[in-house]
Order: C-alpha cells, then structure tokens, then sequence
C-alpha cells in the first residue's frame, strides 16, 4: 500500500516548468496586462462596496480595511514606491478621521444596524456599501495624487490631504452608489 505522502505528491498539481510557487499556491508566469492606477482604484472601490453588503455587522468593516491596504499597497507598487502597512494604516486612519463624526457614525451605525432582522439588515446593506465604496475611493485617489507627484508612502503628510479626501469622498458615495445599483 503506498504511503501517504506518496498519494498526495501524486495527487498533488504540478506546476508547469516556468510556474512560481509561493507560499503553496502556484501562480501562471505569463505576465497580465498593468492594471492603471485608476483601474485599480476602480476594482478595490467595487470590493469594498461588495463586502459592504455582507450582512455580518463588523466584518464588512474589517473587510473593507483589508481592501484597502491592499488597493494602497497595488498603487504603490504601480508607481515604484515601497508599502509599509503600520504607516500606511496610521494615513488611512488619519484621514478617515477627517470625515469627521457623521459620516463615521453612519458607516458604524449601518453596518452594527445589520443585526437587527428585517428593517436593519435592509438599511445596514443599503448604506454601508455606499459609506465603504466612498471612502476606498477617497483613499485611492488621495494616494494616487500624492504618488503622481513624486511623494513616497514615507512622505506622506495626512494633514495636507485631508481636504482633498473629503472632496473625493463625496465622489465616491456617488461611484458606489452607482456601482452597486447597476451591478459594474
């Protein structure tokens, strides 16, 4: 009878030749198009939106932060500059703050509303995508700005960025809002 370990390396996919393993999953070599800067700001601000409408309360907020550092770190990598998570958690949270109570307590409000059956599910999943979408997008455009013009993640001065930041969040309420009610 074969061993254990036998069946499963049999078992096991291989990978083609020039395949990269990492971390145990194995990844297609063959180069994928560059995503621009505003794609990706595009695509996380969609996924934020999407986990806004899981009807568990908190975890569309814990999701949303993951999302976020990961569209942060894509736009730093797309313009060459270097990710550090604890400084780019420290911006993010700075700027967030600047919304100040109201849009923050709305986006806490909806999302912990969920767990009321029925009519707080309904509102909780109506508004936290919104709230969600709105503020990845306001990150992703605030970071694109300050990457365009030749700052670094280490450079970055979360006061100077503030009012932007609240500029494109209104914009991106108006992106989620749209993209989750037509279904991009």
């Amino acid at each position: 009878m074969p061993s254990k370990e036998n069946t499963e390396s049999k078992n096991a996919p291989k990978p083609s030749p020039a395949a990269v393993v990492e971390n145990g999953i194995v990844t297609s070599p063959e180069p994928k198009a560059m995503e621009t800067p505003e794609e990706i700001i595009k695509k996380y601000t969609i996924a934020s939106a999407v986990a806004g409408v899981v009807p568990v309360p908190i975890f569309d907020l814990a999701a949303t932060s993951g999302i976020i550092m990961k569209m942060v770190a894509d736009l730093a990598k797309a313009h060459g500059e270097s990710f550090s998570k604890s400084k780019a958690t420290h911006i993010v949270g700075s700027l967030v703050a600047s919304l100040g109570f109201l849009p923050l307590g709305i986006g806490i409000f909806s999302s912990l509303f969920k767990v009321i059956p029925g009519i707080g599910s309904v509102v909780g999943m109506a508004t936290t995508p919104i709230v969600a979408g709105g503020v990845t997008y306001a990150t992703g455009q605030v970071f694109l700005d300050h990457f365009k013009s030749g700052g670094s993640l280490l450079s970055f001065t979360p006061e100077k960025a503030k009012g932007f930041f609240k500029e494109e969040f209104k914009k991106g309420k108006a992106f989620a809002k749209d993209a989750t009610s037509s279904g991009s």
